[in-house]
């Protein structure tokens, strides 16, 4: 079993919307660090992610994990990669 450290997830939050957030993760190579994301959706029914920033800092791409293909798929183009935030983001 993986542990997974997140800054929005919907595991099990059904006919949810998220819109105009900012999330930041920091993966590691190694560890169960190396699963951490920013935004986590694995198993609700009926969301959706629209103009939501999120980052991994370490590498700089979309920090992301979607169980729902569908979903998954349409995250990127929905969601704007975001940036290194600060304190006073």
């Amino acid at each position: 079993m993986a542990l997974v450290r997140l800054d929005f997830g919907g595991m099990t939050a059904n006919n949810t919307t998220w819109t105009n957030n900012q999330a930041a993760a920091t993966s590691l190579t190694t560890g169960w660090e190396m699963y951490n994301v920013a935004v986590l959706d694995g198993g609700a029914t009926n969301v959706i992610w629209t103009n939501n920033a999120n980052i991994d800092t370490r590498t700089g791409a979309r920090s992301y994990q979607i169980d729902n293909s569908t979903r998954a798929a349409a995250f990127p183009s929905n969601n704007p990669l975001g940036k290194a935030l600060s304190p006073s983001s």
